[in-house]
């Protein structure tokens, strides 16, 4: 990347909870620690009761990973779901993604990755493709 040149910022979402906070360490810490170190990231975390001990050790530890790592948590209840059925391990955030759209509209872009995902590659060759999806965000929004 030339000096001049306007740093990427990446965003990366993950979500779950106190059931799945293993899990979301290892994607994230994975994702970042093989990301590129001359772009920035965003790793939001749709987070429905990780605990606060967890979010200490994952911002410590992207940190120390990445010189331009940012964590952010975004409270979700579980009760916005309650409509479905239970998901993996009995939980419903399973269905956080669907509240993306609504979070993040003001975002053009992001890359979701489960929380069950290791990360092998630089996500900065995906977050580089141009996949263009047409969305109705009205219809992925969910009723509050």
């Amino acid at each position: 990347m030339d000096k001049h040149e306007k740093t990427e910022v990446l965003h990366l979402v993950t979500a779950g909870d106190a059931n799945f906070k293993d899990g979301i360490c290892v994607t994230v810490v994975s994702a970042v620690a093989n990301l590129r170190k001359d772009c920035q990231v965003f790793v939001h975390i749709l987070d429905g009761g990780v605990g606060a001990s967890t979010q200490q050790r994952l911002e410590k530890a992207c940190q120390s990973i990445h010189p331009a790592c940012f964590v952010c948590f975004h409270a979700l209840e579980e009760s916005k779901f309650k409509i479905f059925t239970p998901g993996p391990g009995g939980s419903l955030m399973f269905y956080a993604r669907l509240a993306i759209a609504e979070i993040f509209s003001d975002l053009d872009k992001i890359i979701y990755i489960d929380s069950d995902t290791l990360v092998l590659g630089d996500l900065y060759e995906l977050w580089g493709l141009d996949v263009r999806i047409k969305t109705d965000r009205k219809s992925t929004r969910l009723n509050s």
